[in-house]
């Protein structure tokens, strides 16, 4: 996971990746399998804020960490791996509007699809 300093005050809790076999029916790391993700952004005061990230899904180059191609169309919260992805970790970046929450937070993909 990595997140950015956000100077808005509200901050991302409850954040996660679900990676088990039971988003899809196929097991981690066989392509097919599915990645869940959660982010809540709440402000100080605990209100929950609703709709203010955007999502992005890439493929990350487990050899160099630095090789990170976009995903045309996987902007949602949820992604079925497919065979374009083998040999590459996953990587869910999701990006505040600037005005609710102006940082973004990204997680990667425990498994290396095969």
């Amino acid at each position: 996971m990595y997140a950015e300093h956000c100077s808005t005050d509200s901050y991302i809790q409850n954040y996660h990746v679900d990676e088990s076999m039971s988003n899809t029916g196929i097991k981690a790391p066989a392509a097919g399998y599915g990645l869940v993700t959660e982010f809540t952004v709440v402000q100080e005061d605990a209100t929950v804020l609703e709709n203010i990230l955007t999502y992005q899904w890439y493929r990350v180059n487990p050899d160099d960490w630095e090789d990170v191609a976009l995903i045309d169309g996987a902007t949602a919260l949820t992604y079925i791996t497919t065979g374009d992805d083998k040999g590459y970790h996953l990587m869910i970046k999701a990006t505040g509007d600037d005005s609710n929450f102006d940082g973004f937070i990204s997680f990667m993909s425990e498994h290396i699809v095969r």
